[in-house]
């Protein structure tokens, strides 16, 4: 059965969980509403064959599950403004750093609230998602089930309790950022030793998918498939050495941190 749907903003991430839902048989065009402040994303919505609405109270209005992708910071905002059609339903907030009590409290306590982030891979089918449940168990339980059913057309989805997710933001949210930088640095190295721009992207690209993919369906522990790949006396353990020569590791530690020490503050 078709679920009925809303969208308060519409830009990468809600498009990216539209067309999700789409393809995953979850809803029907004409099951999706949106509202979006800016003319370009209510002309994509419109293309996709949603309704387009003229008000955030009006979209939340029209579906039992409302979709809050927002900017952090107008957020609580947009609850206090759709609060009244709320009643029996259920908001599932992207917002980074917006709480669930927050949430709740902005909404004069109406309606049900499902703190979710994805990440931006999600525009590609392959995100990491973590939805929030009040205890670890309850994503059994509805509407914890159906957010999961979800977010799980969209990617792979854990499940945490709200606590952990300052530290899913560092670990998932904001790392494809790093991941980025990787490529492009990889990248820049292919071009130094002679490999054109466009293949050396390519090559590093396709490198880091493969390796997180291995990691993924192998269930080994990622040093022992280093170890894997580090011959004695090799060309591998010579870059190990270099990277821990140069504290690669612990850069990266200190980069998630400070990313997870910035998410407490927002």
């Amino acid at each position: 059965m078709s679920m009925g749907v809303s969208f308060i903003g519409f830009g990468n991430m809600a498009q990216a969980i539209a067309k999700g839902l789409l393809s995953g048989g979850i809803c029907e065009p004409g099951d999706v509403f949106v509202y979006d402040i800016a003319s370009g994303p209510a002309k994509i919505a419109a293309s996709l064959g949603f309704s387009i609405c003229a008000s955030g109270l009006e979209a939340a209005g029209n579906a039992p599950f409302v979709f809050l992708c927002v900017k952090p910071a107008q957020a609580l905002e947009v609850c206090r403004e759709i609060s009244g059609e709320m009643d029996s339903k259920v908001l599932v907030s992207i917002a980074a750093g917006v709480q669930v009590g927050q949430i709740e409290a902005a909404l004069g306590q109406r309606g049900s609230v499902v703190r979710v982030m994805p990440n931006l891979p999600a525009t590609v089918g392959a995100a990491a998602s973590a939805v929030c449940v009040p205890k670890l168990g309850d994503e059994s339980l509805w509407p914890y089930s159906q957010v999961n059913l979800v977010f799980a057309s969209l990617g792979k989805v854990f499940t945490i309790v709200e606590g952990q997710m300052d530290a899913f933001v560092s670990l998932a949210g904001s790392s494809p950022a790093m991941v980025f930088m990787l490529v492009n640095s990889m990248a820049d190295a292919g071009v130094a030793l002679g490999i054109p721009r466009r293949e050396a992207i390519e090559m590093s690209a396709a490198a880091v998918f493969g390796s997180a993919k291995l990691v993924l369906e192998s269930g080994e522990h990622p040093m022992l498939l280093k170890d894997m790949v580090c011959s004695p006396a090799g060309t591998t353990i010579e870059m190990v050495r270099s990277l821990e020569s140069d504290r690669f590791p612990s850069a990266i530690i200190e980069a998630l941190v400070a990313c997870h020490d910035k998410c407490k503050l927002l």
